[in-house]
């Protein structure tokens, strides 16, 4: 499984993110926004939503914390 996770600093969700994909041992790249507030919101605009943290999983974009545990979960399926 190929896991980008896309993170700004002061984001309690980012670091719930983190968790589930360290409690599920799948190893990922991380991105931090801040210093790049113009791939955020190109991420946004490609989702259509500004739900952090962005996660890209095997190419799919996903935004939010429950999206990323319901995309983890398929995979578990």
């Amino acid at each position: 499984m190929d896991v980008t996770l896309y993170t700004w600093s002061a984001c309690k969700h980012c670091e719930t993110a983190r968790g589930i994909l360290r409690e599920r041992g799948i190893e990922f790249a991380e991105y931090a926004l801040d210093a790049d507030r113009e791939l955020k919101r190109r991420l946004a605009d490609e989702l259509g939503r500004a739900d952090m943290p962005y996660a890209r999983v095997d190419g799919e974009l996903l935004g939010g914390v429950a999206a990323l545990r319901d995309r983890l979960a398929s995979e578990a399926d």
